[in-house]
C-alpha cells in the first residue's frame, strides 16, 4: 500500500514516474555463483583473465571504476578508463561523461561506476562478436551484484543494452525508459561515441540523464 501511494504521488508531482516493465534477472546465471564476494579479489580476477584472444594483445584487462558508494553505474561497450589511472575518464568519451557527471546529474566522480562489457580494448582490426561478450558478462554481473541496490543502471547505447539485457527489440523503443533489471532501476542512454558523431542527438540525451537524475 505504501509503494502504491509513494507511485501515486510520483505521478502527480511527475518526478521519475514511468511505467516501469521487468527484465529476467541474469544473476543466478552459469559461471557468475563462484565468482568471489569481494571487489579486490573479483578485481584480482578480472586483471589475470586470459579467457578470450582479446587478453592476448598489448593492453591486460581493465576492471574500471566499481565503487561501492555509486549511485549511478554507467556500462559502456569497451572500458573508457585509463588502465594506468583508473578512476580517470580518457577521451572525448570521457570528457563528456565527466560534465554530464558534475554538471547533469550533480553527482561526484566518486558516487559513480564506470563498467565495461569487454574486460580489454579490442584492436582496430579485430572482429567483435558475441562470443568475446560472452566470456566477459559474467564478470560485469558480478560487479553489479556488489554494488548497492539503489545504484540507477545505464547503459551506454544499443550494443551495451543489449548484451547487459539480452533484449533484442528496437533499442529506440527502450532508450530513455525506466525499467527493472535483476531487481534494480535501469535506464539505457545513447552511447557516448554516438553523441560525438551526432551532436543534434545530445537534446533527447539530455532528457535521459534528467530522468536519471530525477530518480537519484
Amino acid at each position: 500500500m505504501l509503494q502504491l501511494k509513494k507511485l501515486y504521488q510520483e505521478r502527480a508531482s511527475g518526478r521519475c514516474y514511468i511505467e516501469p516493465f521487468t527484465h529476467a534477472s541474469p544473476l543466478g546465471a552459469e559461471g557468475v555463483s563462484h565468482l568471489p564476494e569481494g571487489l579486490l579479489s573479483l578485481q584480482g580476477i578480472i586483471e589475470s583473465c586470459v579467457l578470450c584472444e582479446l587478453s592476448k594483445g598489448e593492453g591486460k584487462p581493465i576492471f574500471g571504476m566499481c565503487q561501492t558508494t555509486s549511485k549511478v553505474v554507467f556500462v559502456s561497450e569497451t572500458p573508457l578508463v585509463d588502465p594506468k589511472h583508473p578512476s580517470m575518464f580518457v577521451g572525448r568519451s570521457g570528457e563528456m561523461l565527466r560534465n554530464i557527471v558534475r554538471n547533469v546529474l550533480g553527482l561526484k566522480e566518486g558516487e559513480v561506476s564506470l563498467l565495461s562489457l569487454l574486460k580489454c580494448h579490442p584492436s582496430l582490426t579485430q572482429k567483435v562478436d558475441s562470443a568475446l561478450f560472452s566470456s566477459c558478462k559474467p564478470y560485469i554481473l558480478k560487479q553489479i551484484d556488489l554494488l548497492p541496490l539503489s545504484a540507477i543502471i545505464v547503459p551506454l547505447g544499443e550494443v551495451a543494452y543489449r548484451y547487459l539485457t539480452d533484449e533484442r527489440g528496437d533499442f529506440s523503443q527502450y532508450r530513455g525508459q525506466k525499467s527493472v533489471w535483476a531487481g534494480r532501476t535501469l535506464i539505457p542512454a545513447h552511447s557516448l561515441s554516438y553523441l560525438l558523431r551526432n551532436p543534434t542527438a545530445k537534446k533527447e540525451a539530455l532528457k535521459d540523464f534528467l530522468l536519471i537524475k530525477s530518480c537519484l
